[in-house]
C-alpha cells in the first residue's frame, strides 16, 4: 500500500528476525535502533495511508449503509 498510495518504497523485515534484532547479546545498539526507527516509520506510514484513503469518512458511510449509528457513547 505504501508503494501504490504514497509512492514510497518501504523496507520489509521478516517477522522471524524480530527476536534477533531485540537480542541483548548484540554488541552495538545500531541493529536495534534501526529496527525501532523502522517501527516508528511504519506508524507514520499507517497514518498517512489512513488519511490518503480517507478511512474515517469511509467507516461512517459504511456504517450508515448498514443502517447502524456511528456515534461515540459516553462510557463513564
Amino acid at each position: 500500500m505504501c508503494k501504490s498510495n504514497l509512492k514510497i518504497e518501504r523496507e520489509d523485515y521478516d517477522p522471524d528476525d524480530t527476536a534477533s534484532r531485540m537480542d541483548g547479546s548484540v554488541g552495538s545498539p545500531d541493529t536495534m535502533l534501526k529496527f525501532v526507527r523502522h517501527c516508528e516509520l511504519d506508524a507514520h506510514l499507517q497514518m498517512a495511508i489512513a488519511a490518503k484513503v480517507q478511512i474515517l469518512p469511509l467507516t461512517k458511510q459504511l456504517t450508515n449503509l448498514a443502517g447502524n449509528s456511528w456515534c461515540v457513547s459516553n462510557m463513564r
